[in-house]
């Protein structure tokens, strides 16, 4: 099987790449920046993608669209360039080539203005913000092209990675002190379960549009997270806790027919052990 994978070069697109050609299969990579993998069933293309569309002559099997900007500061033209616009020349790719399902890496930030406690598929879309509303655009404009499957992902954890567990990370391997929200948390992912997900829906070839939340399984409070952080890597950080009683949890409902992410904790250990190796 190949697969084309867009934005290459970042460490979520390269973990899965390496995954897929671990497992014997072909990935076609196109980004700008050229990516840190070397196989022989790997082929990079240099191209922006937000510029236009490259000469395509290959056979592909699967897409999976994860170039997008994903910072949560940027402007209104950013994300049209970074994320629309460079989206839809993925939408025109994918009527030539017509895959057997192109996958999408959304995110949650597509629910906007949550008020719910646990957030599902059907959770309403409420004034989601810039980033937010390029993602939820997105897979509108690439499901009228081919069978889509978006995955609305929260924060995902690897090496390379930004947000509020490597934050944590770097403070208690600082041994500094930390001031947390005290709540229920599955709000994380290690990119191993996007995989995962991936090729379990290849396996039973579920290809049929549709859109997922997946998250950590089995939730624990996120001061328990820290202090498993803090076991873990030794760290001498005091900790300050205030309850926060308006947070919300994700629901893998949905997704628990066709796959199980890890728990939190397996993914916080998991993360953990590949920064510390």
């Amino acid at each position: 099987m190949t697969f084309l994978i867009t934005g290459i070069s970042s460490y979520i697109a390269q973990y899965i790449a390496q995954n897929i050609l671990d497992n014997g299969d072909s990935v076609i990579g196109i980004s700008r920046t050229k990516p840190s993998l070397s196989h022989s069933n790997f082929q990079w293309i240099k191209f922006d993608l937000s510029k236009g569309l490259p000469e395509f002559k290959f056979r592909i099997d699967y897409i999976i669209h994860m170039a997008a900007l994903a910072r949560l500061d940027k402007s209104a033209v950013e994300y049209f360039q970074s994320n629309l616009l460079l989206t839809d020349y993925v939408r025109q790719l994918a009527q030539t080539i017509t895959p057997k399902v192109l996958f999408y890496t959304s995110s949650i930030k597509v629910y906007g203005q949550i008020k719910d406690k646990i957030v599902d598929e059907n959770t309403p879309m409420l004034n989601p913000d810039l980033y937010g509303m390029s993602k939820s655009y997105g897979e509108k404009l690439l499901e009228e092209a081919c069978q889509t499957i978006s995955i609305r992902m929260p924060n995902t954890i690897a090496q390379g990675s930004y947000g509020w567990i490597d934050s944590i990370y770097k403070k208690l391997k600082n041994n500094e002190s930390i001031h947390l929200k005290n709540s229920l948390y599955n709000h994380v992912l290690h990119p191993f379960d996007i995989y995962q997900f991936i090729h379990k829906i290849i396996k039973i070839k579920y290809y049929k549009t549709n859109q997922f939340n997946i998250c950590s399984s089995d939730p624990i409070t996120s001061f328990e997270v820290v202090q498993l952080m803090k076991k873990k890597l030794k760290s001498s950080s005091n900790l300050h806790t205030t309850d926060e009683a308006n947070f919300h949890t994700l629901s893998n409902k949905k997704i628990s027919g066709i796959f199980k992410p890890m728990s939190v904790i397996d993914t916080i250990n998991l993360y953990l052990k590949e920064m510390q190796g």
